[in-house]
């Protein structure tokens, strides 16, 4: 036996490892984490037979039989430690340790099975037992909480449905009055109920009972559970989410910290999707602070309904992701959170329309009140404005000078000991004096100044960044935080093809902002880049390709399904002679699979595809599209990235595989100089590609080997070398 740790007694109080103690520690019965190693006692097959309580009353998980014990996984749950549970394992202790008619209890899971799978238990289906599971119903699967009370059970499903292998923290508290589930910090679902039992029962991770249940026992990766034997209050709830979201929720995504930190008491950024609680439409129920305060912002208030959550929009700002807000939107913090009285507030949107209303504006934040120490920032008949409420209305208000345009912006808004100032996209919009201040906590609400929103008031357009500070920042911060996200939100970088004479079509899914989205995604228009502006669109949803920002290598692409196809929706191009280069994935090479053509088989086509599971090239240079010149690859289709090229000048045809030559055919046939059309992911209609495609480039004549080489080699640097430095091998 391999024995990461044998512990007898261990205390909220000791230092184990680097190991945290959570913000709550009164009440806390229960408490395992997969982060600390040394609370692991596993065979040399990592099979885990304790998890040791960290707690200090020694409520030791155990399992002593082999086939039912769950396995350690140092990067299980996205990149952290986790014990691995494959719907038969489970880990209990039995006998009377906890009385759940009061509780709280927290766990970072990440599920891969709903079907009937149990995450916690207590023993069994009795009186004072608990059980925390996923359920399926009706297609949807549920999160789904259960208390046996003195008399009856109170249970009660979530009301959105679970993402599927997502790392969440889930969450039921048993408050006297009823049972609620909570996950990532929001209000799930509450059952009323009031009859309690002041029986005790035991602990079981992985199932309701010690035997488990081949199929019904957990699926998934498991990180850190906490029972408290109390039901916590909503602020120390929030105070152990926060703990719990910093700890396993907040680096999934590569989110570069703000360059100023002193001072910043609120941070959401669209860019991190593990931050966005979604329902099954993409509604937005939740919108966590990466400042560490835990200031979450939710929507589940009295009196606002699912028709007032923004929804996330992956390609809205710039082709970035934002949150789309229509007027009637709104997302708030739950509580008072900053002291207003000095602050700066900078905003990344873009408006996409205002109503006429000249006292209000449209509002892009403010701080749930519109009294003593509360803000706003807003635009107003044309104009950015800026307001601060001294005492209650009307506020100290400033305008700003120069007329806002519905594009991408950057809104900023400082309050300092002498008064306003705004500015837009770094440059100055207007400042005015004044110095009364009014030192009250107030809250903070996105897309309206206050909790329930006025038609006429909300914000219209896209929000993807908001950071707030609790104080004035100096020119110098200011600057630095401007920097960081114009470079962030607002530069294009693109390299420049190395060759430029003769480009007549290029499209490229790493220019997220060419490709026209709706908000699933679904691609209805693919703009080129170049002199041409030619570009591929497509108007019928079900043939619509799906953007996807890591398809390729972790790099953006489209893909094809084998139903989609997008067209340039006119002839444009002569073939005669032509050098072609598409940057693409397949994923099926069997039968035909085209990936580029211009209309069909005739006069003047072209037509690039997998056939066989061989890469094959095409010209015609007459109407009869049985005698094509075409030429199969040597090799095998292989189902990577792969930079396709063909050639067709007074020599023949050749074709090239990641910049080499994999066949050539020399032929004496005449060009045909027509115009034709491109077409992605079909030649016409029929024989659809199945893949990832990221970059598209057509020159009109037949580029020379130097010129070649050096466009293949811009696409290698660009599309398949290594992220993290290493080189993949040329396929």
């Amino acid at each position: 036996m391999s024995k990461l740790a044998v512990m007898t007694t261990l205390c909220v109080g000791c230092a184990l490892g680097s190991l945290a103690a959570p913000p709550v520690t009164d009440g806390l019965k229960f408490w395992v984490d997969a982060s600390d190693a040394t609370s692991l006692v596993t065979n040399d097959a990592g099979k885990v037979s304790q998890w040791n309580d960290l707690s200090g009353t020694g409520n030791h998980m155990a399992q002593t039989t082999d086939s039912l014990k769950p396995t350690y996984n140092p990067t299980g749950l996205d990149g952290k430690p986790s014990l691995s549970f494959n719907s038969t394992n489970v880990l209990f202790k039995t006998g009377s340790l906890l009385c759940y008619s009061n509780h709280t209890a927290f766990l970072v899971a990440k599920a891969t099975s709903f079907t009937e799978n149990d995450m916690l238990g207590s023993g069994g289906t009795g009186v004072g037992d608990i059980l925390v599971m996923h359920y399926t119903v009706s297609g949807n699967n549920l999160f789904r909480g259960h208390y046996w009370g003195a008399s009856g059970v109170a249970t009660k499903d979530s009301a959105v449905k679970t993402a599927v292998a997502v790392p969440l923290v889930y969450a039921q508290r048993m408050n006297g009055t009823a049972l609620e589930l909570f996950r990532n910090g929001t209000r799930d679902a509450i059952q009323p109920f009031s009859s309690f039992s002041p029986t005790k029962k035991g602990i079981i991770l992985g199932y309701r009972s010690t035997g488990g249940s081949s199929g019904k026992c957990f699926a998934g990766e498991m990180s850190e559970v906490l029972i408290y034997e109390r039901a916590l209050s909503e602020g120390e709830r929030a105070q152990v989410e926060a703990y719990l979201t910093g700890k396993w929720l907040m680096d999934y995504d590569p989110i570069a910290a703000t360059p100023v930190t002193a001072g910043l008491k609120f941070r959401v950024d669209a860019t991190s999707r593990q931050t966005i609680l979604t329902n099954a439409v993409g509604q937005v129920i939740q919108w966590r602070d990466l400042s560490g305060n835990g200031y979450h912002l939710q929507q589940r208030l009295t009196g606002l309904t699912a028709t007032n959550q923004p929804v996330y929009n992956p390609l809205g700002l710039n082709g970035k992701p934002a949150l789309s807000f229509r007027g009637t939107n709104v997302l708030l913090t739950t509580a008072a959170t900053i002291n207003a009285s000095n602050h700066t507030v900078f905003v990344v949107a873009k408006a996409t329309d205002v109503t006429a209303n000249i006292n209000w504006g449209n509002d892009i934040v403010g701080a749930r009140v519109t009294s003593a120490g509360g803000f706003a920032l807003n635009l107003r008949n044309g104009f950015m404005t800026g307001a601060y409420w001294i005492t209650n209305d009307p506020p100290a208000a400033i305008t700003g000078l120069v007329p806002f345009t519905f594009a991408p912006t950057l809104f900023e808004q400082r309050l300092d000991d002498t008064g306003f100032n705004l500015f837009r996209n770094g440059i100055s919009d207007g400042s005015a004096a004044f110095s009364a201040r009014t030192n009250v906590l107030v809250g903070i609400s996105v897309g309206y100044r206050t909790e329930l929103v006025n038609t006429d008031y909300g914000f219209i357009g896209e929000i993807a960044e908001v950071l707030i500070y609790d104080r004035a920042l100096n020119e110098s911060e200011r600057q630095q935080v401007e920097s960081h996200l114009t470079n962030k939100w607002f530069t294009a970088v693109d390299e420049g093809v190395p060759v430029s004479h003769n480009l007549k079509f290029r499209v490229d899914a790493s220019d997220a902002a060419s490709v026209v989205t709706n908000e699933l995604g679904k691609v209805s228009k693919w703009w080129g880049r170049g002199e041409t502006g030619y570009y591929v669109t497509q108007t019928t949803t079900n043939k619509q390709p799906t953007y996807n920002p890591h398809g390729l290598r972790w790099r953006p692409s489209l893909s094809f399904n084998g139903t989609n196809v997008m067209s340039l929706p006119f002839n444009a191009i002569n073939y005669s002679n032509h050098t072609v280069f598409v940057v693409a994935h397949a994923t099926s090479g069997s039968g035909a699979k085209d990936f580029l053509g211009s209309g069909g088989t005739t006069s003047g086509d072209i037509l690039l595809m997998n056939y066989n599971n061989k890469y094959r090239g095409h010209y015609f240079p007459t109407t009869n599209s049985a005698a094509p010149v075409s030429i199969d690859s040597v090799s095998a289709t292989v189902l990577a990235p792969v930079i396709y090229g063909q050639t067709f000048s007074d020599t023949g045809l050749r074709i090239y595989r990641n910049g080499t030559l994999d066949n050539s055919k020399t032929t004496g046939l005449s060009y045909t100089n027509v115009l034709r059309s491109v077409i992605l992911g079909s030649r016409s209609g029929s024989d659809y590609f199945v893949g990832e495609m990221s970059e598209v480039l057509i020159y009109d004549c037949a580029l020379t080997d130097e010129e070649r080489q050096a466009v293949e080699a811009y696409l290698y640097e660009k599309w398949l070398r290594d992220r993290r430095g290493t080189l993949i091998r040329m396929l």
